[in-house]
């Protein structure tokens, strides 16, 4: 019994090194936001709330690379301790206007100290994998197929599960309540924020939750047959 538990959370434990890899990785291109702004209703969205903003003026009339480039220097922003934030600036023909206000800084620095929490978690996480996977190489004792196949269904499942009882939004606003600091905003009126209305939030964090999960599976599925035969060959 003791066995079939280990086995379960080594291969709870690889899937969430399998979804922080898919993080990284989706990092890389800036998780599809050309893609989304051309073909999701971003950029039409843009279009719509940007002129309605109390604080910023012109944003509608920047480029689609402007706004790519913008979305990048995000990511790159957060994912190192939120540097750079204070520089972000668009241009129009008429202005030359600070991208956030304090507010959504702020609040992106906590994103950013959040993620370098997980970063750590996760580099701790991958040596115990690694030193846990080498053990069950060693001692025969690698999951099966069926217990890959239970434990993935029921991570995945407890992920799923709390969306679609109570719904993305609903899931994605607690989160919020639960991880960020209750004197820090972190909600914000299109009308008052371009951070918000340039990623039309919370539907691109769906976008972009959607390709984790797939990436994901796509990692998971890839590692159980070269661990397969790694133990395989050990056991020759």
């Amino acid at each position: 019994m003791l066995t079939i538990i280990q086995r379960i959370g080594w291969t709870w434990l690889t899937l969430l090194l399998c979804f922080w890899a898919s993080w990284l990785t989706l990092a890389q291109v800036n998780f599809g936001y050309p893609l989304w702004h051309d073909y999701a209703g971003i950029g039409d969205h843009i279009e719509r709330y940007a002129p309605l903003n109390l604080y910023r003026k012109g944003f509608e009339e920047t480029s689609a690379e402007t706004r790519y480039q913008l979305f990048a220097d995000i990511v790159k922003a957060i994912h190192h301790h939120g540097e750079g934030l204070e520089k972000l600036y668009y241009e129009t023909p008429q202005y030359r206007v600070a991208l956030l206000r304090p507010a959504e800084i702020v609040h992106l620095k906590d994103v950013a100290h959040l993620i370098s929490i997980l970063q750590t978690a996760a580099l701790y996480g991958l040596i115990i994998w690694l030193l846990w996977t080498g053990f069950m190489i060693y001692r025969h004792r690698y999951p099966s197929s069926k217990q890959l196949l239970t434990a993935g269904t029921l991570g995945a499942l407890g992920l799923l599960v709390p969306i679609l009882i109570w719904g993305p939004e609903t899931v994605f606003y607690q989160l919020h309540i639960w991880i960020f600091p209750e004197q820090h905003q972190w909600f914000f009126y299109y009308q008052e924020s371009l951070m918000s209305t340039m990623m039309k939030a919370p539907d691109l964090f769906g976008y972009i939750f959607v390709c984790l999960m797939v990436v994901t599976t796509g990692l998971f599925i890839l590692v159980h047959p070269l661990l397969r035969r790694l133990s395989q060959r050990h056991q020759r």
